[in-house]
């Protein structure tokens, strides 16, 4: 029993490593093509120009999670549970048309409503503009992403990453370049953004027809569609709730201090930090499925032991990015103009809320797998209003800086609750001995970037100290020795095996 145990750790954690470095391998390069997209709006547009972009681009992806009506989630829980292409359709045409039928009410109010949001935020023509084309987007988008959060649930992550983390961000690049060097500005780019997602959208549905040959589906059983409502309804309360807590400090930048020079600041610091989320996202792209296959057939032991391990993977991929991003920042942020280096308090900041997120692992995903997603949702909507609350007076108190500082305030009470509650709920706890090796690593590599700013600057610096940087990280955890279930993580991503 023991032996079988094992051997179902040992796949799941194969699955999970698998999964996490073909979709970290696609995430990477969709950052870095952000990335660069992002120098060539900022070098070309400024910090007003990128601050009137970003704050609209904000806005629609704000509105985003609720028109998906919760639709990553539930494919995640539902699909694993039906093997019959019948029942695969059926759950997909539940979803497109619930997320569509969202989609569609919300993408026809943003756009009436552009206006009196541009009186209340920022009072230019251009952003009304902006925000209308890229308002229009929102359908399209809500097709995009249930397709490629099916593609997710079939554990077929290389489509996924294909059409979200390189064909997408890819097109926009060229799109975007291409309307700026024949002279448009910045509706140029909202055009071209729109664009960049309605080819991505038509790559989706192309791959799912073709390959998969799942054709949505009107269900048949009312059962069907009440067992997916049920668990999607309060996905879609979960997801409003959620949109406080990521974009509520951009919105009230924007709301509170009117500047588009300072949304675009704060913009680039936020952004810059996401690239610490990426372990963490990486694993919640399978996590989830089978956290709850596990759970689902009550082997606790072997979901407590997977969590735990895939935490350990994520802390210590974020410690080793947040200690280079830290280090290096305000050479990272001088790269999008002379005017962004001031939000190297924001990047600080948000490092640390990050590095929090990374230590407790997929908690989010934990616990809605285990049945109790009016728990999360409940834990959303209460730091999601108190985030609203917090930004509010210190936005007025500190400027951007206070912004940030409520953020990674509430982030962090957040992340502590639902630890507290996986404790008490599952009984749960990821945390053991095998944390200590990382946190060596990472004070070698703390030296080696101090060490390497002595000696480099610029992009030098910034080449340089990241290949050191890693190979220290590295080479330290491999000194003091890898656990038997980090080589299935080293195997996955690495030619050499260990």
């Amino acid at each position: 029993m023991a032996e079988e145990n094992g051997g179902l750790i040992s796949d799941s954690l194969g699955s999970i490593s698998q999964s996490a470095s073909i979709w970290g391998i696609g995430r990477i390069f969709s950052q870095l093509s952000t990335f660069f997209l992002i120098i060539v709006i900022t070098r070309s547009l400024g910090a007003d120009g990128y601050g009137v972009y970003g704050f609209a681009v904000t806005i629609v992806t704000t509105t985003l999670f609720i028109s998906r009506a919760g639709v990553g989630q539930s494919l995640s829980k539902f699909v694993p549970l039906y093997d019959k292409e019948a029942k695969q359709g059926e759950l997909l045409g539940i979803a497109l048309g619930v997320s569509v039928s969202f989609s569609f009410l919300v993408s026809v109010a943003l756009f009436s409503a552009a206006g009196p949001i541009s009186y209340y935020t920022l009072k230019s023509d251009s952003f009304v503009l902006v925000l209308r084309i890229l308002s229009l987007s929102i359908i399209v988008r809500a097709v995009l992403k249930t397709v490629t959060h099916y593609f997710r649930a079939r554990d077929e992550m290389e489509y996924n990453v294909l059409v979200n983390f390189i064909s997408r961000p890819l097109i926009q690049l060229i799109l975007v370049s291409s309307a700026l060097l024949l002279g448009y500005s910045l509706i140029g780019v909202a055009v071209a953004t729109f664009l960049g997602f309605v080819l991505a959208t038509a790559l989706s549905v192309t791959i799912l027809l073709a390959k998969f040959r799942v054709f949505p589906k009107v269900p048949r059983s009312r059962e069907l569609i009440s067992e997916y409502l049920s668990f999607s309804a309060p996905m879609i309360v979960r997801d409003g709730a959620y949109l406080l807590m990521r974009n509520a400090d951009t919105l009230m930048v924007g709301f509170v201090l009117a500047n588009s020079s300072a949304v675009g600041v704060y913009k680039v610091a936020l952004y810059l930090t996401l690239f610490l989320l990426l372990p963490l996202q990486g694993v919640n792209q399978l996590f989830a499925p089978i956290a709850s296959r596990l759970y689902e057939s009550g082997d606790m032991e072997a979901l407590s032991s997977v969590y735990s391990t895939v935490t350990r993977w994520c802390f210590s991929l974020t410690l080793l990015l947040a200690i280079g991003l830290v280090g290096y920042r305000q050479e990272v942020l001088d790269l999008f103009g002379s005017d962004f280096v001031t939000g190297g308090g924001v990047v600080l900041l948000f490092c640390l809320a990050r590095m929090v997120s990374s230590s407790v692992g997929p908690t989010d995903q934990l616990l809605m797998m285990a049945n109790h997603q009016r728990l999360e949702m409940i834990n959303l909507v209460f730091f999601g209003i108190l985030n609203v609350v917090l930004n509010y007076l210190f936005l007025l108190e500190y400027g951007i800086i206070g912004a940030a500082l409520a953020t990674s305030i509430i982030t962090v009470l957040n992340e502590s609750a639902r630890m507290a509650q996986i404790r008490w709920l599952l009984g749960i706890n990821p945390y053991s001995s095998t944390f200590i090796k990382p946190l060596i690593a990472g004070t070698a590599t703390g030296v080696s970037v101090w060490l390497s700013k002595l000696i480099l600057s610029g992009i030098p610096l910034l080449v340089g100290g990241a290949i050191i940087g890693c190979l220290t990280f590295l080479v330290v955890l491999v000194l003091l020795g890898l656990e038997d279930d980090d080589r299935v993580l080293f195997n996955s991503v690495s030619p050499v095996r260990l």
